[in-house]
């Protein structure tokens, strides 16, 4: 007995557009939340490799090693931000808010004599 053939249909670059949007259009409807994905870099421009501690807004604090001139990555899901902080000596460091998409730079703030965090200038 011969085969029917099969009647597949390629979707098109615009109708995949077109089903994304509708799909997202149902999530918002529903009132599903999509979830966020937060991310922030820290740039090391201080001479000397640092230890610092990072968390997300609420979270658990990790600590991380970073070089001279290195850069480092972090990125959470549901979260709104991270919070930093940069011991120096027996000084536990301030707590800095850092907020989500940016990149900030950890150096050495002669006047106050701690390892300070500021936002870093953009290129």
């Amino acid at each position: 007995m011969p085969r029917r053939p099969h009647n597949r249909r390629r979707m098109s670059g615009r109708s995949v557009l077109l089903a994304a949007v509708l799909l997202l259009a149902t999530i918002s409807q529903s009132g599903a939340v999509i979830a966020a994905r937060s991310f922030v870099q820290i740039v090391n421009i201080g001479n000397a490799d640092l230890t610092y501690e990072i968390r997300p807004i609420g979270g658990a604090w990790t600590a991380q090693k970073i070089a001279k001139g290195g850069a480092a990555s972090f990125n959470c899901s549901d979260c709104s931000g991270f919070e930093m902080r940069v011991a120096t000596g027996s000084n536990a460091g301030t707590v800095h808010t850092l907020q989500s998409g940016l990149t900030y730079q950890i150096f050495w703030n002669a006047s106050a004599k701690i390892w300070d965090v500021s936002l870093a200038p953009r290129r």
